[in-house]
């Protein structure tokens, strides 16, 4: 897994929420993105070959790039987002 500074070990914790119930799952080739939530902060893990490469966390939900193919949205899930946030970026 890449290193990342900014990960202490309740990121670790929380980001297992990510991979159990993740609100997005987006495909390109052979590396899978699963976005979720937990406790107001965002949590990005990238999976190559089915190993967690690398996990990334974020105030406010990141912006989808270009490329990726959305597999599944829970958007019901989404919509509990807090008010304060902008608007959906996928």
């Amino acid at each position: 897994m890449v290193a990342n500074p900014n990960n202490d070990l309740f990121d670790f914790y929380y980001a297992q929420e990510v991979m159990t119930n993740p609100l997005l799952v987006a495909r390109a080739n052979k590396t899978h993105l699963l976005l979720g939530q937990n406790l107001g902060r965002w949590y990005q893990l990238t999976l190559e070959n089915g190993e967690i490469t690398k996990l990334e966390h974020f105030k406010q939900a990141p912006v989808l790039k270009q490329g990726w193919g959305l597999q599944k949205l829970h958007f019901e899930q989404l919509k509990k987002r807090p008010a304060h946030e902008e608007p959906y970026p996928f």
